[in-house]
């Protein structure tokens, strides 16, 4: 779940009933979270300049690492088509970004 009032995650785990907090870096607001089935996240937020889009890997413990980041103009939903193709709506401009990853860097 996101904790609205910063830029935390929280991871819950099933098995053992612990909750731990996770913090995404370079967000002073988080709007939106997805997670994707290959265990990545997808997170739209802002910082005191621009809205933007990251990419993050969650590893076993849950730590977030970025993969990547794009800016993207009044951020306000993101999706994730069956073709891997990234959909973000842009509330303040009226415009949805069409975004195709390339090679990742890891």
């Amino acid at each position: 779940c996101m904790d609205r009032d910063n830029i935390n995650i929280k991871l819950y785990e099933r098995r053992s009933g612990t909750l731990t907090t996770k913090q995404l870096s370079g967000y002073k607001e988080i709007n939106n979270l997805l997670l994707l089935p290959d265990g990545y996240l997808l997170a739209t937020g802002y910082d005191d300049v621009k809205c933007m889009l990251k990419k993050y890997r969650l590893s076993g413990e849950g730590e977030p690492t970025l993969i990547w980041s794009c800016d993207v103009d009044g951020v306000c939903g993101v999706s994730v088509a069956d073709n891997g193709l990234i959909y973000v709506s842009g509330r303040e401009n009226n415009t949805i970004y069409i975004i195709r990853e390339g090679d990742e860097i890891d």
